[in-house]
């Protein structure tokens, strides 16, 4: 059992760790050179995990704490294809791209936000320089159900993608209003369907705990239906409102926020149920 009284007690902001370095270590101190000189002190016996961030949504989901450009303007995604494009040039000059390739995730924003013509067209340009992926090599992308459908999936299952994670965050219709990103369960199932037909051997779901309007008994409630969809894994975030980074987040109401003592609650039911 976790001890409840040390959470609520230390119940304050602090640093964000979910990735290292963390996001605000980023900064423009970080010079050219010195990124060039990093790419040329590679071991080139070790193999070679790729990432690409494909940053663009149609609306903004007001728990987001990614960096995410909003827009409905193709001209900025095409554009954007170009810049990638450039990016692996300058890689291919400082970087031994022949290394086997074991890792590969399209993250975001909504990668899915581009087209199937637009995701084969980047594909194809990052295989072009990076040829040796191994046979097995765990290819995977964020998606947002909401953005996706067949041709898309079938691009991805046709360049070896085989991992999927579907952002789900809570199905209660109240809390997707509160979030601004109404997402019925028909649509998540829909595309948790193709992730299957199309072969996706592990498929994640995210959750988030600490949304306004949650409730331990809310929260149950969606823990259920998602394990109706079957997934391989489960992904359970605390929210975390740090309305001062982030703009968007000011548009939620905090007097709607669930109170520790409960987002505790959730976390140690999430816990038992799906250890059960």
């Amino acid at each position: 059992m976790l001890d409840f009284a040390k959470f609520t007690k230390y119940s304050k902001p602090g640093p964000r760790y979910t990735s290292y370095p963390t996001a605000l270590e980023f900064s423009d101190a970080y010079a050219y050179d010195e990124y060039i000189k990093k790419l040329e002190s590679q071991d080139e016996s070790r193999p070679l995990s790729l990432y690409f961030h494909l940053p663009f949504c149609k609306n903004a989901c007001y728990f987001c704490g990614c960096s995410v450009v909003f827009t409905s303007k193709e001209e900025k995604m095409l554009r954007y294809i170009e810049y990638l494009k450039r990016e692996l040039e300058i890689l291919s000059k400082h970087l031994n791209c022949k290394r086997e390739v074991i890792q590969m995730h399209f993250g975001g924003g909504t990668p899915t936000f581009f087209s199937a013509p637009q995701l084969k067209i980047i594909i194809d340009e990052i295989k072009s320089y990076f040829p040796n992926f191994i046979p097995n090599a765990e290819i995977s992308c964020e998606i947002d159900p909401r953005h996706i459908d067949e041709d898309q999936m079938r691009v991805m299952s046709e360049a070896g993608f085989n991992r999927v994670s579907f952002g789900i965050q809570d199905f209660n219709e109240q809390v997707q209003v509160a979030v601004h990103r109404v997402q019925p369960y028909s649509i998540t199932k829909d595309a948790m369907d193709l992730a299957r037909k199309y072969n996706m051997v592990s498929v994640n779901v995210d959750l988030i705990y600490g949304l306004p309007y949650q409730t331990l008994g809310t929260f149950k409630e969606t823990l259920t239906l998602a394990l109706t969809l079957n997934p391989d894994r489960f992904a359970v975030f605390n929210y975390a409102h740090v309305p001062w980074l982030k703009k968007t987040m000011r548009k939620i109401d905090e007097t709607t926020l669930p109170e520790p003592d409960e987002k505790l609650a959730i976390m140690q039911y999430t816990i038992d149920f799906l250890t059960s």
